[in-house]
Order: C-alpha cells, then sequence, then structure tokens
C-alpha cells in the first residue's frame, strides 16, 4: 500500500476537478466497519456502549475527518446522529474520537489500487523525510551486500594447489633427466668420432639424424607426471633412512610431499561463518534501530533525528507533564533532568523495583504490566517499561490526559528498539 497517496502537503492548493472526482465519490460513499476497541480516546471522549450495537458500527468514508491528512477521526455529534444508542448520555460539543489510521485504509485500499497510470505519475513527484531515509538506507544496504565478503569452498584450492604442486615436481625430474641424457649423448659422440676417425669412416648426418631423434624423444619425455608417480620415484632414490644421494654421493633430505589423498585442514571456513553471522546480525540490528527512529518522528510529527535527549525534551512538552527522565534497566541515564519528585535517590531504586514489579504483575492477565502510576499528594508518578527503557515521569493532578499513556508506551518501545539493538 503507497500511503504517499494518502497525505498532503499543509496549504496545498486543491486540483481541479477531473475524472477522479468519480473515485472520490465513491471513496466517501465506502463503508468502513468500526469495532470495539478501534475507537481512541480523542477531546473530551463520552463513554460508549458497544453492547447496544452489537459491537461493531458501520460508518461512510465521508463522516471520517483527516483521511488525507493521516489523522483519522470522527465527531461525536456524526457518532450519535448515526447510533444514537451508542451513548450513555448526550456528548460535549467538540468532542470527538481517534480512528488508527490503519483500519481504515486496510479498508480502503482497494479505491486507491484503482488509480491510473498519470496519475501515479503526478504522485511520484510528492516525497516525505521518511521516504528519503528509506531510500538512503537501502543504497546503503545494497552497498554492504556488494562488499560482502565470498566464501569459497575448501574444495577446489585443494584440488589447484595438488596439480600445482605435480607439474612443478614433474617438470624439474624432467630437466634433471633431461640434462644426464645430454652429457651421455655428447660422452658417446666423442667415442665415436674417435672410432670412425680410425676406420676412416664418414658418418656425420649419422650422427645428426641419431642427436635429432634423442632430442624428440627427451622432450617427450618432459611431460607432467602424477603426484603418485613423482611420490614413487623419490621413495626408490631415497636411502633406508629416507634421504636422497647426490652426484658426490653425499644424502639430501627431500621435501615431504603431500598426496592428494590427504584432506587438507579446512582453512577459514569458521572464520568465513562468523563474518557471515555477523554481519547478518548487524544488518537486523541497523533495521531495527531504524524503525525506532521513525516510529519516534512519527509519535512527535517532525523529520528531525531524535536521540533520548531531544526525547525528554519533547515528553516535556505534552499536557500536564512537569518532568521526566529517561533510563536503562541497568540504572544508565539517556535523557532528562532531576525535577520535583523525580529524585536521585527515587531513580536508583527505580531498576530492582521494575523487576519486582514485573514479576508481580506476569501472572496477571495481559501482564507483565508496561505502565503504572503511582499518586501522590495532587501529583502522579508514571513508570513506562519496555525492554531495557524505562521512562519515569511526573504530572500534575489526579488523572492522565486521554492518549498520554499510549504515548509514553510507545515512546519507550521505540527508544528499546534504538538502544537496546546497538552493539
Amino acid at each position: 500500500m503507497d500511503f504517499q497517496r494518502l497525505f498532503k502537503r499543509k496549504g496545498e492548493v486543491p486540483a481541479a476537478a477531473n475524472a477522479s472526482d468519480d473515485r472520490s465519490d465513491s471513496l466517501y460513499q465506502k463503508d468502513v466497519l468500526i469495532r470495539e476497541g478501534e475507537l481512541l480516546d480523542g477531546q473530551l471522549p463520552p463513554t460508549l456502549v458497544w453492547g447496544n450495537v452489537g459491537g461493531v458500527i458501520s460508518i461512510k468514508a465521508d463522516k471520517i475527518l483527516g483521511i488525507l491528512e493521516g489523522r483519522t477521526r470522527i465527531k461525536a455529534a456524526a457518532l450519535q446522529e448515526l447510533y444514537p444508542s451508542l451513548f450513555e448520555r448526550t456528548p460535549n460539543p467538540g468532542a470527538e474520537y481517534n480512528i488508527p489510521l490503519q483500519v481504515v485504509v486496510m479498508q480502503l485500499k482497494d479505491i486507491f489500487a484503482g488509480i491510473s497510470s498519470e496519475e501515479r505519475a503526478a504522485v511520484e513527484d510528492f516525497d516525505t523525510p521518511f521516504g528519503q531515509l528509506a531510500r538512503e538506507d537501502e543504497a546503503r544496504f545494497r552497498d554492504k551486500q556488494v562488499d560482502r565478503p565470498e566464501v569459497r569452498p575448501m574444495a577446489t584450492y585443494k584440488l589447484s594447489v595438488s596439480s600445482e604442486l605435480g607439474s612443478k615436481a614433474a617438470l624439474k625430474e624432467g630437466e634433471q633427466r633431461t640434462g644426464e641424457e645430454q652429457v651421455t649423448g655428447s660422452a658417446s659422440k666423442e667415442g665415436m668420432q674417435e672410432k670412425n676417425t680410425a676406420t676412416g669412416r664418414n658418418t656425420d648426418s649419422d650422427e645428426v639424424q641419431s642427436e635429432e631423434e634423442k632430442s624428440t624423444v627427451n622432450e617427450s619425455s618432459i611431460i607432467p607426471v602424477t603426484l603418485n608417480e613423482e611420490i614413487e620415484e623419490n621413495a626408490k632414490a631415497c636411502g633406508s633412512d629416507g634421504s636422497r644421494r647426490g652426484p658426490e654421493g653425499g644424502t639430501n633430505r627431500p621435501k615431504q610431499l603431500q598426496s592428494p589423498s590427504e584432506e587438507l585442514e579446512p582453512r577459514n571456513v569458521t572464520s568465513g561463518n562468523s563474518r557471515a553471522s555477523s554481519y547478518a546480525r548487524k544488518s537486523r540490528d541497523d533495521n531495527i534501530r531504524r524503525e525506532g527512529h521513525v516510529y519516534l518522528q512519527e509519535l512527535y510529527l517532525t523529520d528531525e533525528p531524535l536521540d533520548a535527549s531531544r526525547v525528554a525534551d519533547l515528553v516535556l512538552q505534552l499536557p500536564r507533564v512537569t518532568g521526566v527522565f529517561i533510563m536503562l534497566s541497568d540504572g544508565g541515564a539517556l535523557g532528562g533532568r532531576l525535577n520535583g519528585a523525580i529524585s536521585e535517590t527515587l531513580l536508583s531504586l527505580t531498576p530492582e523495583f521494575v523487576k519486582h514489579l514485573l514479576t508481580f504483575t506476569q501472572n496477571i492477565e495481559g501482564g507483565p504490566s508496561k505502565f503504572a502510576t503511582f499518586l501522590v499528594h495532587a501529583r502522579q508518578i508514571s513508570l513506562s517499561m519496555v525492554g531495557n527503557v524505562f521512562i519515569v515521569a511526573e504530572h500534575e493532578g489526579k488523572n492522565l490526559p486521554p492518549g498520554l499513556r499510549e504515548r509514553l508506551v510507545a515512546t519507550a518501545q521505540a527508544l528499546d528498539n534504538i538502544y537496546s539493538s546497538q552493539p
């Protein structure tokens, strides 16, 4: 689903009427089913009685506000007009409910799937910071795949080493035999010249022909032998003590050659697998951190990079929040500052207290808990606990504003994706 088609820039002038108006009409006449639990708290929301309507209601898409802005909601007055039995009392003027964008989009995707190629080309130039970030990450991931080291099988490398050793040894032995035959041929040639001089016979042409035949035989004998033949020849030339006798009667210790039947030790196979596993783990952690950054930007409607310190400043701007501190499960500080009821002593006790609290709520249905509040005089202390990230916040009044609890838990989840996946 291409969500870029669902959003528009603020202040953008509406396009002129064209053939897509019919599609807009069909969009707003589309029925959207909303079930119990999918209407979130909005501004001054009254209590709903879902049992009177069977737990599900059907609303025309034109009654839903903010579809093209990505902030879907519905007025309580419009909802009461359609389903009066859903309310126990008359809602306040201006009251509204938030609807998850995914619930609406998944039921309208067939409308957007029918957009023509011309309309699709018109929205291709639409760009957002999230789209730019996704393209940059995709390019980096593709470059890493190209630079990824290739693990070669050891069998091929073993055969190439054995062939090279056999060829070199065979060529060396052939050169030695050629030298010995040339020396023997020279001596026999001199003897024949002396004998022919005594008898008066001219055999130069015969000697030249014989020499050419020997040369041909010698050249043909320099054929690379197999490694097994080389080992057998070395064994014959060696004495009982494993040494080779040289021309002067001395002994030269032969080099140990490895038989092709012997397996070479595997080299760098384990290290290659570990590098591949480390690369895959690093790529997975990078994806988790990137999702955490994008989620934070969506929660606080900004395109600037956010870390825990900047998030603490943004949480402090939420309604009725007077203090906030973000920390890790081991007590490490990530952002925020000491203020009011948030003291150094309180923060030092938080990690151990959270362990007991999670153990206590683990056996409760829906547990373990991710959010807890503590009433202190006219103030409240809230504790958001997700993974290795805790958010301690101080609030004014005895009640939290609607949606604040969900916002704090979602913030802790995004920060846990970022900091728990760091190396």
